[in-house]
């Protein structure tokens, strides 16, 4: 089948770069996005007692956006927060809703009240908020919806609010510049928290890569489609390349798939991996290794092949191993893409060059220790 002329020009266009997004503690956990944890992140940087230094930095970042945004919509507010007290959670005025976060200045007769969202749609009585604390005038109050994207005055739906978002925040404090002497493990979590609230931000956001995927959306569909067939073939090779050793295979998809003796139920196998020789120029390696039971021979097994199968050119000896298998040997070789339809051929002639041997010493050394089977 003729490659079409789209997909020929999809190649010689300038892709942009994905991004690489660090994994932080938040993904760790699985909270990255979750709406209570990133209010709790929030409340322990804002607090002075546990983070003077990022607490003063946050404020003054919050109160710098504060005043942009609603002199954008034409108010003036005078907020005095000189020292504050964070609150989560706190319990609205009719005690029937509750703020995510409230910064209060007791001394200087301010307060800032902050509903937290990440992906959720608004749906909170926003009225209710604003009508907590009636005591303090309203250009020493302000009310904020913290998003993960950027919100609309008619979206926020009450005059008094305004929309400041996580990304903005944050990077409004980097602006003003962290200060020195911070502790050093604030100083990773602060660090780690921004990052991960720039990727989720990030996800919102209309990319270079997102935007060059929606005006070339069909074309990439189409090698989407062609590189699923490139995956079903190296897997159909990979299982014909079994058939010819009369053996099966069994793995975890393109990450790996053994290649064993499945009626014998051998502890000693080959390996391959199929993302390799879809994404590394056509590398094709080939692993032999042992799991359990064998495993009890682990040293056994590795000084036969250091022993008596030295490496050369062809295959190299292999160290890596965990407390559920051991690769011992290995072989590698480059198909150039005109050679891909001999992808299952010419891994059979590796093997039997090159590993068979290794494997049949091995599976004579198990078996004389009665480790030969699973």
């Amino acid at each position: 089948m003729a490659i079409s002329t789209d997909l020929q020009q999809l190649v010689l266009l300038n892709m942009p770069e994905p991004e690489q997004k660090d994994s932080g503690f938040l993904d760790v956990v699985g909270h990255q996005r979750r709406e209570n944890t990133i209010s709790n992140c929030f409340a322990y940087f804002l607090d002075e007692d546990q983070c003077p230094e990022l607490s003063r930095l946050l404020v003054e970042a919050l109160l710098d956006l504060i005043d942009k945004k609603y002199e954008a919509i034409g108010v003036k507010k005078e907020l005095a927060i000189t020292d504050w007290q964070v609150f989560r959670e706190y319990q609205t005025e009719n005690k029937k809703g509750r703020i995510d976060l409230v910064l209060q200045s007791v001394r200087g007769q301010s307060v800032v009240l902050i509903e937290a969202k990440v992906d959720h749609v608004l749906n909170n009585q926003l009225d209710d908020y604003w009508q907590t604390f009636p005591r303090i005038p309203v250009n020493r109050k302000a009310a904020i919806v913290l998003s993960n994207r950027p919100m609309s005055m008619n979206e926020l739906g009450h005059p008094q609010f305004i929309n400041i978002t996580h990304k903005e925040w944050l990077m409004q404090a980097v602006q003003n510049g962290v200060p020195l002497g911070i502790p050093i493990k604030q100083q990773i979590y602060f660090t780690d928290f921004i990052e991960n609230m720039k990727n989720i931000s990030e996800d919102a956001e209309l990319t270079e890569q997102v935007n060059f995927y929606f005006m070339h959306s069909k074309t990439i569909v189409k090698a989407i489609e062609t590189r699923t067939a490139a995956e079903k073939f190296v897997m159909g090779q990979i299982n014909l390349l079994a058939s010819k050793l009369e053996f099966s295979t069994e793995g975890k998809g393109l990450e790996y798939q053994s290649i064993w003796d499945e009626a014998g139920k051998c502890p000693v196998y080959y390996t391959m991996l199929p993302s390799e020789i879809l994404d590394e120029n056509g590398l094709v390696r080939i692993i032999l290794e042992i799991n359990y039971p064998a495993l009890k021979l682990r040293q056994e097994c590795m000084d036969l092949i250091a022993n008596d199968f030295a490496t050369d050119e062809h295959r190299e000896i292999a160290t890596y191993g965990t407390k559920h298998f051991q690769h011992l040997l290995s072989t590698s070789f480059r198909l150039a893409p005109n050679e891909m339809a001999q992808l299952s051929e010419r891994s059979h002639q590796a093997i039997i060059a090159y590993l068979q041997p290794a494997y049949d010493e091995i599976y004579k050394m198990l078996k004389k220790h009665g480790v030969h089977v699973i």
